[in-house]
């Protein structure tokens, strides 16, 4: 899945298994294996990577579980149990459990 905004892709999201419900109430998309989500910036990319995530397109909100990891093109690494992730925002909720921070050293 792709996310554009004023024809800019903001952000795409893939996984080796994909279900779509954007036909159901919630309109919603699922997501299984290798989950990656990057985010496009115009000073760097991040990239989120997880075991599964569900995409809930109504709501631009996304939740990423099982072996969640955040890397920023400056090196920054965060790893986590669960993310939630508000697209409409393009901010991170508070609500990140048992992460860790880890600088990239290079």
């Amino acid at each position: 899945m792709t996310y554009t905004d004023s024809m800019l892709t903001k952000s795409f999201v893939s996984g080796k298994i994909h279900y779509d419900f954007t036909n159901d109430l919630l309109n919603y998309s699922e997501f299984y294996e290798d989950v990656e989500l990057v985010i496009y910036d115009e000073n760097k990319t991040s990239t989120i990577s997880s075991q599964y995530a569900i995409v809930y397109n109504s709501f631009r909100f996304m939740e990423f579980n099982n072996n969640v990891k955040i890397t920023t093109s400056d090196g920054e690494v965060l790893t986590t149990d669960k993310l939630y992730y508000d697209t409409e925002n393009d901010g991170f909720s508070l609500k990140i459990i048992s992460s860790i921070l880890i600088k990239q050293i290079k």
